[in-house]
């Protein structure tokens, strides 16, 4: 019995090789009611793994963390497709769901938005729901949406009298319609054409960056940032002081009405005054698996 072979405590499972090591974790997963977390050394064996479980186990199961180098990571643009599959894990482990979670070893290490940040800044909105607008705005602008005349592309909203359009990282493009300050109507929209197509009840409306960026983690990031510069400052080499200090004051100048997340999200060793990482977002009752290949 595989259950015989997990048992309760720490265990090795050794001799699997290729596609039998995902056999044998999917059978683990499918005869529990507990997450299961593996960790890969790298990108590649996420992927390779990803493939090998999706003959045992629904896709909307699986989560991934893509993550290359951190370095590399740190300092490249994501696309949305890699920023969903991040946002989609970080909310499904915050919100403690059963799931096959994927995660490369870098990501383990990767410095994260606080949990509970995070959960407080996952948006669901209801037919006859009452929102602060103001503060609705606000959220969206910390989750990394951005604010444009017309909604056309992930990651937008726009606001036209009482006519709100977002375009979420996950999921279709919504428009939602306030009567004063209550939520009247929610419905798809084609970005194309503009118009509204089919009515639902509700929608679910995650984060657009794998960050949480507000106005306190802006304050946060500049105070930081200048003692920091101030106390390596001296020790620059004088070839590249000058660089160092261009690069500084760009960093600088970033406007709290327009948040670059791609940009911002290279000063997250600032941000946080306790930052997470992924082991914080786990749950206590998962079956943690390293895959060594």
């Amino acid at each position: 019995e595989l259950n015989d072979v997990f048992g309760h405590e720490n265990v090795l499972v050794t001799g699997l090789s290729g596609a039998a090591k995902a056999t044998v974790m999917a059978e683990k997963y499918l005869s529990s009611n507990r997450p299961m977390v593996v960790v890969t050394n790298n990108l590649y064996q996420a992927d390779k793994l990803e493939a090998d479980l999706q003959q045992y186990i629904e896709a909307e199961d699986i989560y991934k963390y893509p993550l290359q180098d951190i370095m590399t990571e740190e300092f490249s643009t994501q696309s949305p497709q890699l920023m969903s599959e991040r946002v989609r894990t970080l909310t499904a482990l915050a919100q403690g769901q059963r799931g096959f979670f994927i995660i490369p070893l870098n990501g383990l290490k990767k410095l994260q938005t606080p949990v509970e940040m995070w959960q407080n800044h996952q948006i669901t909105l209801k037919v006859g729901d009452d929102i602060d607008v103001d503060a609705f705005f606000n959220k969206l602008v910390n989750m990394g949406y951005r604010r444009e005349s017309v909604v056309s592309h992930i990651g937008e909203f726009s606001v036209r009298g009482g006519i709100i359009d977002i375009y979420p990282l996950i999921g279709e493009p919504v428009r939602i319609e306030l009567f004063d300050t209550e939520v009247d109507s929610i419905r798809q929209i084609d970005v194309e054409s503009q118009r509204s197509e089919a009515n639902q009840d509700d929608v679910h409306i995650t984060s657009a960056s794998d960050y949480i960026i507000t106005e306190d983690v802006l304050k946060r990031i500049k105070t930081e940032l200048k003692t920091a510069y101030e106390t390596t400052r001296p020790k620059i080499e004088k070839a590249v002081r000058q660089d160092v200090k261009d690069t500084y004051e760009s960093f600088l100048q970033f406007d709290t009405n327009f948040i670059d997340h791609q940009v911002i999200r290279r000063l997250v060793a600032f941000m946080y005054e306790q930052p997470a990482t992924l082991v914080d977002y786990i749950s206590n009752n998962a079956i943690i698996v390293v895959a060594e290949y």
